[in-house]
């Protein structure tokens, strides 16, 4: 693997985690989530997410994928990097097998620390990984796939997307970025 690598996020970003987790939740509590505590909440996306296949079985981001895809023809090494959670073991396991099926020109890294790996660049959704990321990359860009979760967030290294134009625009800094 070369230097040119870009670190690509799973979880909301190229597979459909939150939208899988919040219906699964629903299926089971109904749609009124007025009454459940926080914790009763977390109790049962905990549950759901130990459920064998769940992880396997998520939806790819259309977005996501072409973010991935226009990376790669830019000549970036591409290496999921995706939080494993170590009371979800199934999820290191399924995660695997997601992305051999999903992005199999992908390389995988599971961690529990993603601002300890190396990479040009981090295309995230998520901002506290985000912000432990930049930490050590003073040079680095994060491309960020816009969601509701993140819409507060901004850094002077981060560029938001929402649609194709934006990552076309977004093409000469990746082109530039690839070359340094």
């Amino acid at each position: 693997m070369s230097e040119n690598i870009a670190l690509l996020d799973m979880d909301g970003t190229v597979a459909n985690f939150y939208e899988a987790l919040d219906r699964d939740v629903r299926a089971i509590l109904g749609t009124d989530y007025s009454t459940v505590s926080d914790r009763t909440r977390r109790m049962l996306e905990f549950t759901v997410r130990q459920k064998n296949g769940w992880y396997r079985d998520l939806e790819p981001i259309p977005f996501g994928i072409e973010i991935a895809n226009l990376l790669r023809e830019i000549g970036f090494d591409i290496m999921v990097l995706t939080k494993g959670a170590p009371r979800t073991l199934n999820s290191w396991t399924e995660k695997v097998e997601w992305c051999q099926k999903h992005i199999p020109f992908a390389k995988i890294t599971i961690t529990e620390d993603k601002g300890l790996v190396y990479g040009k660049l981090l295309v995230d959704d998520w901002p506290s990984y985000i912000t432990r990321w930049l930490e050590h990359r003073p040079r680095g860009l994060v491309i960020m796939p816009d969601q509701r979760w993140n819409r507060e967030f901004a850094h002077g290294q981060v560029a938001r997307v929402s649609t194709s134009k934006d990552l076309e625009a977004l093409r000469p800094t990746l082109e530039e970025i690839y070359k340094r």
